[in-house]
Formats: C-alpha cells, structure tokens, sequence
C-alpha cells in the first residue's frame, strides 16, 4: 500500500534531467513574464503565444500548398510576432504608469488574439482545413480570409517572375 511522504515527492532521485531544464526555464521566464506582463498575467501571454503558433503552423502549412512558401516572408513573421508579444508588455507598463488596473493590457491582449484568431481562420481555410471550421466562424473571418488570399496570389505571381515561368 502507498502512503503520502513528502520524503518521496520531494526526493532528488526523482528529478530527472528534463524536470530539472523545465524548472529551469520557468525560474528564468517566470519573473520576466510577471514583470514586463504584470502578475498573474502569463495565462493571457500563454494563450496568445499559442494561438500565435497555431497561426504560424497554419499558415506556413498554407503557403506550402499554395506555392508560396518563402524564407523571407517567414523571417519577417518572426519580427512582427517579436513586435506583437511586446505590445502587451508596453500596454502593462503604460498601465502602471496611468495607475489603470489593467485597462490596456487586457485590451490589446484580447484586440491582438482576436486578430491573430482570425487569421488563424482564414490560413486554416487557404490550407483547405475549412471543412473543420463552423460557417458561422468563416463568415466573421471572410475579410481577412478574402485580404490573405490576395496577398497570397501577389506573392504567388512573384515568385514565378523571379523564377522565370
């Protein structure tokens, strides 16, 4: 039979390397997080992190499909995503300084997934996933679907020029 032991759980013949590099990451991350997001914040920059990914994945899986996948389009989507998570921070650090209780930070945070969900959408719907995705939802996303896929052709016809097809 088992029994409760704190010798057990906290024995360091249980640590393993990648709980140790884990541990690690978060005692280096976590007060950078809290102090350029705010306390409690990390879940809000956690989820838009990811659904930052989930963009990327799609649209680099759209863009491979489309024809249009390149180096230079990808490299310039690692500035603007360094740009977009430093907003918030700006946001919570003008915050502080207004005496507001999170005013700018919630609102650029949820204005930025918002955004970044429907551009989610819209690579999900070029990477021909849409079949997964309720109209209702395609329908609130067709502007940004409609600008991405134009976008998409213009770097289509530029790749070939550059090709000589």
């Amino acid at each position: 039979m088992l029994r409760f032991s704190f010798e057990r759980i906290f024995s360091v013949s249980n640590l393993t390397p990648e709980a140790g590099a884990l541990t690690s990451l978060g005692l280096i991350f976590g007060p950078f997080i809290n102090y350029f997001y705010g306390d409690g914040r990390g879940h809000f920059i956690t989820a838009l992190s990811m659904i930052i990914l989930m963009d990327w994945i799609t649209g680099v899986i759209a863009s491979r499909k489309d024809g249009t996948y390149t180096s230079e389009y990808g490299i310039e989507g690692i500035f603007r995503t360094m740009v977009i998570l430093m907003l918030p921070a700006l946001a919570n650090f003008l915050d502080k300084m207004l005496g507001t209780p999170g005013f700018l930070f919630y609102g650029i945070t949820f204005g930025l997934s918002y955004h970044i969900l429907q551009s989610f959408i819209a690579n999900s719907v070029r990477a021909k996933w849409d079949k997964w995705i309720p109209n209702s939802v395609i329908e609130k996303a067709a502007s940004e679907i409609k600008a991405k896929t134009i976008r998409a052709e213009k770097r289509k016809s530029v790749i070939e020029q550059s090709e000589g097809k």
